[in-house]
């Protein structure tokens, strides 16, 4: 999206980049360690982020507005589910990261949830991460790419809907 070009897919490297613009947003990186963590130029880097910053207006703000409300409650954000996840004082930024890791982990749980309630558990191995893994019959593939995503699926709760990837490997 920040760089207005429908092409650019999972082997472009500059997808690379808009990944480590979004971590140097979270962890409040500067240009000088934005650029070397995406292995770019400084002044790359900070017209990236410039353009960055023109294309998603309501970044700064929110950010802001987590660590404040971190500030005001005691050091520490609430999860979606009413966990609350202590922040440093000195490192009061994480909050950010930590309210969107939370909320990433209380959604794959939620999915998890629902494939529970389907046949499709007796086919789920482990989650790694953000993953789950499956190892599902090659005649049942062609439904479990449909149905697994939507079960996962979540867009109800937020303005932006969750959606998730599906791919079938022999082995994974």
């Amino acid at each position: 999206i920040a760089y207005d070009d429908p092409s650019i897919d999972e082997e472009d490297p500059r997808r690379d980049v808009a990944k480590n613009a979004n971590f140097a947003e979270i962890y409040m990186a500067g240009i000088p360690k934005f650029a070397k963590t995406a292995g770019i130029t400084e002044p790359a880097a900070k017209a990236f982020k410039t353009t960055y910053h023109k294309k998603f207006t309501h970044v700064k703000p929110f950010t802001r507005e987590v660590m404040k409300y971190a500030q005001a409650n005691g050091l520490a954000i609430d999860s979606r589910f009413g966990r609350r996840i202590p922040v440093d004082a000195d490192k009061v930024y994480a909050a950010v990261n930590y309210l969107i890791s939370s909320t990433a982990a209380d959604e794959l749980k939620l999915g998890l949830h629902r494939i529970n309630e389907t046949d499709w558990i007796d086919f789920f191995l482990l989650p790694i991460h953000d993953e789950l893994i499956f190892e599902v019959p090659d005649e049942l593939v062609p439904q479990a790419l449909v149905e697994i995503p939507e079960l996962m699926a979540d867009r109800d709760t937020f303005d932006v809907p969750i959606e998730a990837d599906v791919k079938a490997m022999k082995r994974w």
